[in-house]
């Protein structure tokens, strides 16, 4: 686990950046996790009202991100992290506080979830991570079955959810397109293939006669 503060400075950030990348060597085949207040947005959308163009600052950040191969937590909570306190018009919010994972990190822990509290007497939200494995419920894992692939429309039916527009990390957007992906699906099962058990035991009858 890593705790950063990032500076107000984007230059002096820059330090932050180049020590992060070559942490990130150290955690090579680990679960590592990352946050912490970084004091700069990665994309425009986080920021409240009128949005401010790709800056310099954001790209520099974006990068660091890619280089080492780490992507947001799920998260819970408030979408802005930070605010000037202020009201009407003249508040301004943003997210700079984060909790990003590695890939060994998502791979191992993938049931933790980040927690941005409401914003107290601090101009910052908590961020909560909460290190005890969740005790969720039994869920059927969804399971990809390869005879979809041989219906007419499968093509058709996983390019029409894969072209349409979504924002966020390049992990996000995989993971975002993949749940709209899954209900495409099982309607496809539902509607042209039955139920294998039924399936064998109609084979059965037709086999021996019965």
């Amino acid at each position: 686990v890593s705790i950063v503060y990032g500076s107000c400075d984007y230059r002096e950030r820059r330090n932050l950046w180049e020590n992060l990348i070559q942490h990130s060597s150290y955690c090579s085949g680990k679960p590592w996790v990352i946050l912490g207040d970084f004091n700069v947005s990665r994309f425009p959308r986080e920021h409240s009202g009128d949005r401010p163009l790709f800056s310099k600052a954001m790209e520099e950040f974006d990068q660091c991100i890619r280089k080492r191969e780490v992507e947001d937590l799920r998260k819970t909570g408030h979408l802005f992290s930070w605010s000037n306190k202020r009201t009407g018009a003249e508040v301004v919010a943003k997210k700079i506080d984060r909790a990003m994972g590695n890939w060994f990190w998502f791979k191992e822990c993938s049931d933790f979830q980040a927690h941005f509290s409401p914003l107290g007497i601090s101009d910052h939200s908590r961020c909560i991570l909460p290190f005890q494995w969740p005790n969720f419920p039994g869920v059927r894992p969804f399971k990809y079955l390869n005879v979809w692939a041989s219906h007419p429309s499968f093509l058709s039916v996983v390019e029409e959810v894969w072209s349409r527009c979504v924002e966020g990390s390049p992990l996000e957007i995989v993971g975002q397109k993949l749940r709209m992906l899954k209900p495409a699906l099982k309607e496809i099962h539902r509607s042209y293939f039955k139920d294998p058990v039924s399936v064998c035991t109609s084979l059965k009858q037709e086999l021996y006669g019965q």
